[in-house]
């Protein structure tokens, strides 16, 4: 079990055996000639295994270096040669193809054993590009570049894809490696569910990635967009739905929508940053087309029924249109809506005795939960100021004193009026004043208070 600090030299008359439960280590192993098909190599380390013959069966260990001493340094020796069938070699956590080979008079260093879990296949001949071994595809991708390939676990898919290429299930997919999520790290990807299951812990958007899914099929577990992750949910059913960085809603497309897993009831203004066995599907109102009825008004105007507002709702043809409700809502000019609703009707008469300027009324259109909205502006015109009685002079007469040069300032409905030495000059609300004995002319205008030009 301990480490074995000498070097081990293996001849044709003797053969090496370290079982899977061997743990210790080995400085060097030479083995320098026969054909070895007893020696069996399953476990432990080995700094260095110096090869002069073309094959073993090494079924695990870790090796620091396995080196080719072949007498031919032209001869590389294939790597299916040294492997018991259905095992790998994996460097760097990266699996090392099964038409690899070890350089004449070279290496290759820091590799690890193990049976092959993740099958790929490129080359279109149903057989795994790791281990030569037939297997069952359950996932398939496609590049931007149009290649494709078949994996048959979702995490080699995931790891070896392009940036931007299109992942495909096949088939349902099984809890990932002790449980954990799979993980897509800093790339796009858009994952096609079909109809088929992810089971176990969900999906994990890492590191910048994005993750767009379609499909109907079904990620039992959670789906989590990190910090600084994103993508878009275009269908499916999700056991859990976490984002850090972007809204809930903001993952949904235009004209999609949350709705319970287990029922028929929808879920709009969502505030959390998770939502919990929902599917995701298009929303069943898809616009609200609103016809304004409302034409010209001006400050004043009198209520009449012809003026309004009415709103018809487009649905997804598997839905009820009387099953929709209404509400209109006040909108001020900080977008801010009203608590409380102004109609519930699916017609809204303007109301009498609107100030002058724009007006916008926010109409939300319900069914089973779900809520779409849409504002609609129109202008209330300002009136014309009306003149009852114009200011009047008396005539003055020098006393020493300031006096008011118009003695009845009239009246004005919707305005008052202000006053002027000069024609061009400044107009105040203030009567001019005098002491000097003179002629004077006095200019006025009437300004319109706000309801009022």
């Amino acid at each position: 079990r301990g480490k074995i600090k000498a070097s081990i030299n293996v001849n044709s008359v003797v053969n090496l055996c370290l079982p899977e439960t061997w743990n210790g280590s080995i400085k060097t192993v030479n083995i320098l000639s026969g054909m070895h098909d007893s020696t069996k190599i399953a476990g432990g380390t080995i700094d260095r295994l110096v090869l002069c013959v073309n094959s073993l069966s090494i079924s695990g260990g870790t090796f620091k270096e396995i080196r080719n001493n072949n007498r031919d340094k032209n001869y590389n020796i294939p790597v299916k040669n040294l492997l018991k069938l259905g095992y790998v070699f994996k460097q760097n956590n990266q699996t090392i193809e099964y038409t690899a080979e070890v350089p004449g008079w070279g290496s290759l260093s820091d590799l690890t054993v193990e049976k092959c879990e993740e099958h790929r296949d490129k080359g279109g001949d149903n057989l795994c590009d790791f281990c030569n071994q037939k297997f069952t595809v359950c996932v398939e991708t496609t590049d931007k570049d149009g290649s494709t390939a078949k994996y048959s676990g979702l995490q080699g898919a995931f790891n070896e894809t392009q940036d931007g290429a299109t992942v495909k299930l096949l088939a349902d997919i099984p809890a990932g490696a002790q449980g954990s999520a799979y993980t897509v790290d800093n790339k796009r990807i858009t994952l096609d569910l079909g109809d088929k299951t992810i089971s176990g812990s969900g999906i994990s958007a890492t590191n910048g990635a994005g993750l767009n899914i379609t499909g109907n099929g079904t990620v039992d577990g959670e789906v989590t967009f990190a910090s600084n992750s994103t993508g878009q949910l275009q269908g499916g059913t999700f056991g859990k739905i976490t984002s850090v960085t972007k809204t809930l809603q903001e993952l949904l497309p235009e004209g999609y929508a949350y709705r319970d897993r287990n029922g028929d009831t929808w879920r709009s203004d969502i505030t959390g940053s998770s939502i919990e066995n929902v599917v995701v599907l298009k929303a069943p109102i898809q616009q609200l087309d609103i016809t304004n009825s409302i034409g010209k008004l001006t400050y004043g105007y009198s209520e009449d029924d012809g003026q309004h507002l009415l709103v018809e709702p487009v649905l997804l043809e598997e839905y009820n249109k009387n099953e929709v409700g209404y509400e209109w809502h006040k909108v001020d000019k900080n977008g801010a809506e009203s608590s409380d609703s102004v109609s519930t009707e699916q017609k809204f008469s303007i109301p009498a005795g609107l100030e002058a300027g724009n007006h916008t009324y926010r109409v939300h259109a319900t069914y089973h939960g779900y809520i779409l909205k849409e504002d609609v502006t129109f202008e209330v015109s300002k009136a014309d100021v009306k003149v009852t009685k114009a200011p009047t002079v008396e005539k003055l007469i020098y006393t020493g004193q300031s006096m008011a040069l118009i003695v009845n300032s009239g009246v004005a409905e919707g305005g008052s009026f202000v006053y002027s030495m000069e024609k061009d000059g400044t107009y105040t609300s203030d009567i001019p004043t005098v002491k000097a004995a003179g002629e004077y002319t006095v200019w006025y205008k009437v300004k319109g208070d706000s309801n009022h030009n």
